[in-house]
């Protein structure tokens, strides 16, 4: 006896397969599958949008940039700057025979090559008068070892306290000499009778002109200075960031 017609055709289904998912849509001249129009309609409007999108948050973060004035903080604590938790190497100092007897009073910490960067870079303020008697007095402050420690504020290049002067780990592989500006201003600034904005002015104007004198290309911390020495009223906006 012959099987139902109906069972039949439900064990065929079954044995063919799941269902092709394009079976039944248009097809082109080559016997492509079609896109919907619904499809092709959505594609079209989301792409301008993700584009819009994407410009608004692009010039929306320019907006938030840190301005030069705010880029080096206030100070906290014991900092001359607030840069949040530092962390930083348990190595000894090692004494730095420098090239003028300003560099020769300071200390090194960290790794070999660190302290070889920092002895240049502390080096190549020698030469210039307008630098040495910050070094002098830096050393004279009680500040006498310099090395690299990472801040939680990465965007701030330097800071101390009242025995080390630390630059950012970051600029670990940069030139020597772009890290000579970052000391004579930490030099002149930690110096002042009062760290203030005052003393931040005085400090970036040392900054300024021994990047002048030591770089060819300018880094940020010298387009900085410039920038807040070039303010109509630069004590008023310091003061307006939180110092004194």
């Amino acid at each position: 006896m012959a099987a139902p017609r109906g069972r039949r055709l439900r064990r065929s289904r079954r044995e063919a397969g799941p269902r092709d998912p394009y079976e039944g849509l248009p097809v082109d001249e080559l016997d492509e599958p079609l896109l919907p129009r619904w499809f092709v309609l959505t594609l079209l409007v989301s792409v301008p949008v993700a584009l819009v999108l994407f410009v608004v948050a692009f010039f929306g973060l320019g907006r938030g940039e840190v301005a030069p004035p705010e880029r080096r903080p206030p100070p906290a604590g014991t900092l001359s700057a607030d840069v949040g938790e530092v962390t930083a190497g348990e190595r000894e100092p090692v004494a730095h025979d420098g090239a003028c007897p300003e560099a020769s009073r300071f200390a090194l910490a960290g790794a070999e090559a660190d302290r070889a960067t920092l002895a240049d870079a502390l080096d190549a303020l020698c030469p210039l008068e307008v630098a040495t008697p910050a070094l002098d007095d830096l050393a004279g402050s009680g500040r006498t070892t310099v090395r690299f420690a990472g801040f939680e504020a990465a965007g701030v290049e330097v800071a101390s306290d009242d025995a080390v002067v630390m630059l950012n780990a970051r600029l670990a592989e940069r030139p020597a000499a772009e890290l000579a500006p970052l000391l004579a201003y930490e030099a002149r600034l930690v110096t002042a009778d009062r760290l203030d904005a005052r003393a931040v002015v005085d400090a970036r104007s040392l900054e300024a002109a021994v990047c002048d004198e030591l770089l060819a290309e300018p880094t940020r911390g010298c387009e900085d200075a410039r920038a807040i020495l070039g303010l109509d009223d630069p004590i008023t906006t310091l003061r307006e960031v939180g110092f004194d």
